[in-house]
């Protein structure tokens, strides 16, 4: 059987999830990464500009110097907030447009998948895959490059400005770094495994509805309300417990980095406010230095957000591709054949067709049907007639034996 591939010859649900973000749109990653590297100048600037207005403009009473620096400090300011917004629209737009590549191609991998997936699978799962679960990576995917790019320069400028100003109270403030890198990702281990069993749960409870739905007239038939409760509220219960535990997970991790947050400031008074009274250190050089380290905490910080958004799409991406990672039977072409033209003879032999819990539908079935000849199908119901018409438009495949049409296997045929 032909093995059905898209144009990159890589299975769709076998990709990995940056290769939807690195293999187009390469203009509008550089064009953001061109904004981002501007930036990080009008992002460390003002703080230059905080030291010089007190060390100088104030310390000296000279208006002009402290217009000037204003002037600079506000012009920074707004140009650093309107780069900030020009890549947060840039961000959204690149990850719509992956996510739009992303939903098409997946769906047309989904319709060419052979009828046997869709006996086992609900559609409940399928829509929700297609739906909700895609939306979440797509707040992913604009940001992937940009975030961790933006972040790390950043960063790094801030530190630099600090050790420029005093290298001992920059090491002091990042020796608290170690004990988060290991901390977060432990916490965040425990989060994955948890989101996994979520969206598990949450997709067996999308069934539960979807099949009530689709059979509310037997609901309503037979009066079997109280059952459909209980069938749904071990489903509730059971997703209610999970929330409980991954907000409690997810929230430790937010406690944990707002607690390193605020260590950082009491190191600086304490080893700053030092230095400042003992004359090592001067009031301007303190409070830019206390700028400057919210600033590079506030990169850090992203950092580990994106590690964490980064978990949750790789999760949900997985358990997306996961459930369709399946080929399609036949291609929708011919490859290096020409077309065959047909008369229409058809020809089983010893045909059988099993479905996945054994039941045989058709055991051992020949027969033979000429070119313009009609033959009917006489039977009982589930005897096996329309899973016979359906093997002969190729809709199944035989589990034994052979279907040929004027001579050559169906297997063979392109759709």
């Amino acid at each position: 059987m032909a093995r059905q591939k898209n144009s990159d010859n890589i299975l769709i649900s076998q990709r990995s999830l940056f290769y939807w973000i690195l293999r187009k749109h390469r203009g509008i990653q550089l064009l953001l990464l061109v904004i981002i590297l501007a930036s990080l100048f009008f992002r460390v600037f003002p703080l230059e500009m905080q030291k010089r207005i007190i060390n100088e403009a104030i310390h000296l009473r000279d208006e002009q110097l402290l217009y000037l620096y204003c002037g600079l400090y506000i012009g920074a300011v707004v140009l650093a907030s309107l780069s900030k917004y020009v890549i947060n629209m840039i961000q959204t737009v690149l990850g719509q447009k992956i996510l739009v590549e992303m939903r098409t191609e997946l769906y047309n991998h989904i319709l060419q998948l052979p009828l046997q997936f869709y006996r086992k699978m609900q559609p409940g799962t399928v829509i929700s895959a297609m739906t909700a679960e895609l939306n979440a990576i797509g707040f992913f995917l604009g940001g992937a490059l940009a975030i961790p790019l933006t972040s790390v320069l950043s960063f790094l400028v801030f530190l630099g400005f600090m050790f420029s100003l005093s290298p001992l109270l920059a090491l002091l403030s990042v020796s608290i770094y170690p004990f988060e890198l290991i901390i977060i990702p432990l916490l965040q281990k425990r989060y994955n495994r948890l989101n996994k069993k979520r969206i598990r749960t949450t997709r067996a409870m999308a069934n539960v509805v979807n099949e009530a739905i689709s059979g509310i007239h037997e609901i309503h038939a037979n009066a079997t309300y109280k059952l459909e409760e209980k069938r749904i509220g071990g489903f509730i219960d059971r997703l209610y417990s999970l929330l409980k535990r991954l907000f409690f997970v997810k929230y430790g991790i937010k406690f944990a980095n707002n607690l390193f947050q605020s260590v950082g400031p009491f190191i600086l008074f304490l080893v700053g406010g030092y230095l400042a009274i003992n004359g090592e250190f001067t009031l301007g050089a303190l409070v830019a230095f206390l700028s400057a380290y919210e600033k590079v905490y506030d990169p850090w910080k992203e950092m580990l957000e994106y590690y964490q958004s980064y978990q949750d799409a790789k999760v949900r991406y997985k358990q997306i591709m996961k459930i369709f990672d399946l080929e399609p039977e036949q291609p929708l072409l011919p490859k290096g054949r020409d077309i065959i033209e047909l008369e229409g003879g058809i020809e089983m032999k010893n045909g059988s067709f099993t479905v996945e819990n054994g039941v045989k539908l058709l055991d051992q079935v020949s027969l033979k049907v000429k070119p313009n000849e009609q033959v009917a199908l006489v039977g009982f119901s589930g005897s096996g007639k329309s899973t016979l018409a359906l093997l002969m438009a190729q809709l199944y495949d035989l589990s034994k034996g052979s279907l040929l049409l004027d001579g050559h296997d169906m297997n063979t045929y392109n759709e």
